[in-house]
């Protein structure tokens, strides 16, 4: 993966449909690290997400499809790359599907639900992770052969391991959750 992400490439970030902590949180925090060194990276949302994810660094230029849908349409049409972030069937993007299906945009999933759907050139899959940012965490990690760095990003991936751990009261048994918290 890390071979085909540069400058000139033109990058739609996914999550599913209702997005939650860990799909805003995943979504977000690898649009900001990939931000950083490529310009064209955008986030589309199939739709609105909780008002009390508002404060997510960067969330007012989340397109929303349902209400954005040419715009959200374009950028995908336009990308070189899709990122699946938290779902692992492309069902779980509603009416995005219909433009997805029709792209020849390298997939890339990165999520930790079971049972995944083969649809993705890539597939980044672990369940035993709490959560898709975990694993963002973890690819940001290997990419930059170290630490992923940076405000934005902390927030964003903190965002989702709190709410798909139910602030640590379940699906968090394992040290590495902790010691990407502490991080």
């Amino acid at each position: 993966i890390s071979k085909i992400l540069d400058k000139d490439k033109r990058i739609v970030i996914f999550s599913h449909v209702n997005p939650d902590g860990d799909a805003v949180g995943s979504a977000q925090g690898l649009y900001h690290y990939l931000k950083a060194t490529i310009p064209q990276v955008t986030v589309v949302l199939p739709n609105n997400f909780p008002a009390f994810l508002n404060w997510i660094p960067g969330y007012e230029k989340i397109l929303q499809f349902d209400t954005q849908t040419n715009k959200a349409t374009e950028e995908i049409q336009k990308a070189d790359i899709l990122f699946y972030c938290d779902f692992n069937d492309p069902n779980r993007i509603d009416k995005i599907s219909e433009v997805v299906k029709t792209s020849n945009n390298i997939k890339i999933m990165i999520d930790h639900h079971p049972e995944p759907v083969d649809f993705a050139d890539f597939m980044i899959w672990d369940t035993s992770v709490s959560s898709t940012c975990e694993l963002i965490y973890e690819f940001i990690s290997i990419l930059e052969a170290g630490k992923p760095k940076g405000k934005a990003i902390a927030d964003c991936l903190m965002a989702g391991i709190i709410t798909d751990t139910g602030l640590f009261n379940h699906n968090s048994e394992h040290r590495r959750t902790f010691e990407i918290v502490a991080d």
